[in-house]
Formats: C-alpha cells, structure tokens, sequence
C-alpha cells in the first residue's frame, strides 16, 4: 500500500511539472494560469474530504468504541460475507 502512496505523489509531481512545464510560454500571464489549473483538483480534494469517513482509530480517540467496531467491521468483513458484528472481539 506504502508503494501506490509514493507512486502517486511521484505521478502528481509530474503531472503538475508538465502542466507548469506546458503554460511556461505564455508569458506575462502565465503564473495566473499555472495556478488557476491547480486551484481545480485542489478544490475537488478539498470538498472530497468531507465525504471521506470517519477511521476506527479517531473513533476510538473520540471514545465511540462501538462505532469503531462497526466500521472496522464493515470495512474489512461486513460488506463482503455479511459478517454479524457479534462476531468480532471488543476493542481493548
């Protein structure tokens, strides 16, 4: 998983080098430009991480063990084999 993390963070540097790399010659309005076609996938994560749910370890730090159990059943288990969360061992 570590490896598709830096690949992508490697993929998006070059992407954005060719985007700069690409409106260099444009002259005196180029910076403008540069920023205004990284403002769009940047307000796109930034609206996206709103949508993005919550991780049983925050639950926990928050003290909602139950809830933690539940998503980290139905992350791993739950939408797959209809595993019960019965089934699972509590958090300690």
């Amino acid at each position: 998983m570590v490896s598709y993390n830096q690949l992508a963070v490697t993929v998006g540097i070059v992407v954005a080098y060719l985007v700069d790399l690409t409106f260099s010659g444009f002259g005196q309005g180029a910076k403008r430009r540069m920023f205004s076609v990284h403002v769009i996938p940047a307000t796109i994560l930034g609206v996206g991480m709103f949508f993005v749910p919550n991780s049983p370890h925050f639950l926990v730090v928050q003290g909602k063990e139950d809830e933690a159990r539940q998503v980290r059943v139905n992350a791993f288990f739950g939408q797959y084999f209809g595993v019960s969360r019965t089934l699972v061992a509590p958090v300690t």
